[in-house]
């Protein structure tokens, strides 16, 4: 496994815990004026919750698109 495959995992593992961050820490994550807004962070913890299921597709695409692009030659 080389530098590339190792930069494509680390990448999604960020996004992941970017977006776990998110949908754990909504208030962290708004402006000040938006912090105590119900729907601002119901909104960011959907956000976060979209990006950890983006994150953990992309890592599973970017593992197996070796193996499949092997298999079709």
């Amino acid at each position: 496994m080389g530098l590339y495959e190792i930069a494509k995992i680390a990448v999604g593992v960020m996004i992941f815990l970017l977006g776990a961050f998110m949908f754990f820490f909504p208030k962290l994550c708004l402006k000040k004026q938006e912090r105590e807004i119900e729907y601002a962070q119901k909104d960011m913890r959907k956000r976060g919750g979209i990006l950890m299921i983006v994150s953990v597709v992309v890592s599973i695409v970017m593992l197996a698109a070796p193996f499949i692009a092997g298999l079709m030659v």
